[in-house]
């Protein structure tokens, strides 16, 4: 990369930003002129930020592509960058860093980073006419969550239960497309073993 190029500059010289339908990811290494130029071209963010903070990447200057009307989405990276690929946490370590960073608890809500993993994440896809919102016209893509443990009552704020206190244990049912995937700990598509067998398969290999 040449000297004093940002990455989205850099990118946005060769006229990748001007694609259909680009997701950028991270867009941690940013300053006012290319935020500038990734709302002119209309780009969707994917902001990863346990990804960010576990590799010291940096942060993401989130409130700036918010007020930009910028498509941003939570997302997890993948599992060779992250420890688990669970939106919970994704939530909950996004909203303290940010909080920490920038002091703007009042901006940082949970209910902002549940609209962001959800909402945020459709429109970044340009799938919200689709999916993020639980309404008619649209698939049933639903998750059931338990909110009786210990650590979490009493729950006044059901979005400071979820962001704050819920993990991947914590889910009930999965269902996509009106289709039951998973039930109170059983998975009704797939067989945990034989896929759990098949991945230690392949990490040998690729070890080796």
């Amino acid at each position: 990369m040449p000297t004093g190029v940002s990455p989205v500059r850099y990118v946005s010289n060769w006229g990748l930003l001007d694609l259909p339908n680009v997701m950028t990811v991270h867009c941690v290494h940013v300053d006012d002129e290319d935020i500038e130029i990734l709302e002119r071209t209309q780009v969707a963010i994917a902001h990863c930020p346990r990804c960010n903070a576990k590799l010291g990447m940096g942060t993401a200057p989130l409130s700036q592509f918010l007020a930009r009307g910028l498509r941003v989405g939570i997302g997890t990276d993948s599992p060779a960058s992250n420890s688990t690929i669970d939106f919970f946490d994704e939530m909950r370590v996004g909203l303290l860093i940010q909080r920490g960073i920038t002091g703007e608890a009042s901006f940082y809500t949970a209910e902002r980073f549940m609209t962001l993993a959800t909402l945020g994440g459709a429109r970044a896809l340009k799938l919200d006419h689709l999916i993020g919102t639980l309404e008619p016209g649209k698939r049933a893509d639903i998750i059931a969550v338990d909110l009786s443990q210990s650590y979490q009552v009493p729950t006044q704020d059901p979005y400071g239960a979820l962001v704050h206190t819920s993990n991947q244990e914590d889910v009930l049912m999965t269902m996509v497309g009106g289709r039951l995937l998973f039930d109170r700990g059983r998975f009704l598509t797939l067989d945990p073993e034989a896929m759990r067998g098949r991945l230690e398969e392949m990490r040998i290999k690729v070890r080796g």
